[in-house]
């Protein structure tokens, strides 16, 4: 049975979507008769499950220095056949060394900023592009929307109808996200919302001031359990999400809403929202600008016919079936190669 090293971390500070993505295409390779091992800085929790919910097979590494090093040690001691990274702290020299070391190499990149001795490059962004990192000879290029990697429980719920009395889903991401949702929700008071407002974060984001706000009138709800995603993405009228993973979730299933970019990392995700007219883009990177929230919430909220062509070109965009072809093509090119 071939065999899939994985090197990626979650947390409080960066966030989950790299464990999330990375289970998505794990769970794909998995069924192809891949043997799957992540290799991860902390406990990855829940997260790292099977659609059954029992545990991925998992290992804890040191972090810090050298990561290239102590990765191509354990390809080494487990006899890898494919090392797949999602690490933004992996420099040149990183992969270098563990390129050196024999088994093939992939990397999930969205900065298209790093020079990448792989074999093979997933972005999974829509907007993304195969050309750049073509030219830096990375032999298999998979970039774009085709290749988003959505989760399988969101992907069976693909086209499920907007529900009638359906609640307002915020969810900014997967770390520390307290104070930028804090900032968001308060925007919604009743006389801009008057639907239930349903919030999830992480397991490890401080809730203290969140838990305050549940408790501040009816109709609110805090959900820590991000495997509770899926359905609550199902069940909302209306999104506000970050400009990661779970946005391109939000469109496979299609609901309308808001994007908020507020890291550095999300910047790209602007321009895909406005360029396809799937939602409504806002620039939090400065800090969350209250009146175009309440502004942009409004617009949505009163526009049926608005929200009807945002479904259709977030469905048109996302079909769910990224993480197929991601690991179809891996599969085929390790055959091949």
């Amino acid at each position: 049975m071939p065999k899939l090293l994985i090197r990626a971390d979650g947390g409080p500070e960066i966030g989950l979507g790299h464990l999330m993505r990375c289970r998505t295409l794990a769970l794909a390779m998995r069924e192809r008769g891949w043997e799957i091992l992540l290799l991860t800085t902390s406990d990855p929790g829940d997260i790292w499950s099977d659609l059954q919910r029992a545990p991925l097979p998992w290992e804890q590494i040191d972090g810090g220095t050298a990561q290239g090093f102590k990765t191509a040690m354990a390809a080494k001691m487990h006899g890898a056949d494919l090392v797949l990274i999602d690490q933004y702290g992996f420099a040149t020299e990183d992969f270098t060394a563990l390129w050196a070391t024999g088994p093939r190499l992939a990397v999930i990149d969205d900065l298209g900023e790093r020079v990448l001795p792989v074999d093979a490059v997933i972005n999974p962004n829509p907007g993304a592009e195969a050309a750049p990192y073509a030219k830096r000879g990375v032999p298999l290029c998979l970039c774009g929307a085709p290749y988003t990697l959505v989760r399988p429980e969101v992907g069976r719920l693909a086209g499920a109808p907007l529900p009638d009395d359906g609640h307002v889903l915020v969810t900014l991401g997967g770390g520390d996200v307290q104070e930028i949702t804090l900032e968001v929700v308060s925007a919604l008071g009743d006389d801009v919302c008057a639907r239930p407002i349903v919030v999830c974060v992480g397991p490890a984001c401080p809730v203290d001031r969140l838990a305050a706000w549940e408790r501040g009138r009816n109709g609110r709800r805090l959900v820590r359990e991000t495997a509770a995603l899926p359905e609550l993405m199902r069940g909302a009228v209306l999104t506000i999400t970050g400009g990661g993973t779970t946005l391109w979730e939000t469109y496979c299933i299609g609901r309308p809403g808001l994007a908020v970019a507020w890291v550095e990392n999300q910047r790209r995700t602007l321009g895909i929202v406005e360029e396809h007219r799937t939602g409504i883009a806002i620039d939090a990177r400065s800090g969350v600008p209250i009146e175009f929230v309440v502004e942009a919430f409004r617009t949505i909220a009163g526009d049926a016919r608005l929200r009807e062509e945002m479904v259709r070109r977030q469905r048109k965009l996302i079909d769910g079936k990224g993480a197929v072809r991601v690991a179809e093509a891996l599969v085929s090119h390790g055959k091949s190669g």
